[in-house]
């Protein structure tokens, strides 16, 4: 009888554990994608809305720094700050993060983008009524004010040469991460890596944002289109379906393909000792 009542202690003590260990995963990821989701179309919604008078040029390159290095130092000692559903995969690929949080993660992800582009939106409500004139104008050639919160490619870009953009704009920002994260590289402290990091997105906002936006994170994009469709702006923000899907799915092919390019070619030579 003692036993029993052990072993159902020792179980219930368990599932405390697992389930708390796993709600501060879910809150941690919710609440850094939120922030940079707040700061990234917050600096957008500004600039469009008044022409470029506030938050124009490299300001919203900026603000995506600044929004990526406040996310990680948000959230990085409790969930390592992923805020990003393909790097959760690639970890999860890795053996770093359990298959069983990869759902977890992702829901909170998903879900803190879209609450911080709502919040976005409800900031900016009155103005984003007052610049449209009360309507919701959307094209495929133009996307109107929804380009705050999500997205869109250039006229001229094809959808190879999405998939293209989107591809290396991913594949890049993760085989520098692998370098930065790797013991065995360079040993940096966690804060060095935050700031390290911001300046990665930094660098891909300000030489790869061109042709597509250069956002290599699913959440970041699907989440605030979403939005976008039941606000107002309608079934236009998919754009007949051609382009919504490539910066969901390409960046997790992307990462993969960066991480596997810095291990082939510096990580599987480190010394065994």
């Amino acid at each position: 009888m003692a036993f029993t009542s052990a072993l159902k202690l020792l179980k219930s003590s368990v599932s405390a554990i697992y389930h708390r260990l796993y709600v501060r995963a879910f809150l941690a990821e919710f609440i850094s994608t939120f922030a940079i989701l707040a700061f990234v179309n917050g600096l957008i919604a500004q600039a469009v809305l008044t022409d470029g008078e506030k938050g124009s040029g490299v300001a919203p390159k900026w603000g995506a720094f600044v929004a990526a290095m406040s996310g990680i130092l948000i959230a990085c000692g409790a969930s390592g700050a992923h805020s990003n559903p393909a790097f959760s995969l690639l970890f999860a690929l890795r053996g770093i993060l359990p298959w069983a949080k990869l759902p977890v993660y992702w829901i909170a992800q998903y879900l803190g983008a879209f609450c911080g582009a709502a919040a976005v939106l409800g900031v900016y409500w009155d103005a984003i009524m007052f610049k449209g004139n009360g309507e919701f104008y959307i094209t495929n050639e133009d996307p109107g004010l929804a380009a705050i919160f999500a997205t869109y490619p250039m006229p001229y870009v094809s959808i190879a040469g999405c998939i293209i953009d989107q591809l290396f704009g991913s594949a890049l920002l993760a085989l520098c991460v692998a370098a930065l994260t790797d013991p065995k590289n360079m040993r940096i402290p966690l804060p060095l890596v935050a700031l390290y990091i911001g300046f990665l997105v930094l660098e891909l906002a300000i030489g790869f944002s061109l042709n597509t936006g250069g956002s290599p994170n699913p959440a970041r994009d699907l989440s605030p289109r979403i939005l976008t469709y039941f606000a107002g702006w309608g079934i236009q923000v998919f754009r007949d379906w051609t382009w919504f899907w490539i910066p969901v799915v390409i960046p997790h092919i992307g990462v993969v393909i960066g991480y596997l390019i810095y291990f082939i070619l510096i990580e599987a030579h480190w010394p065994t000792q």
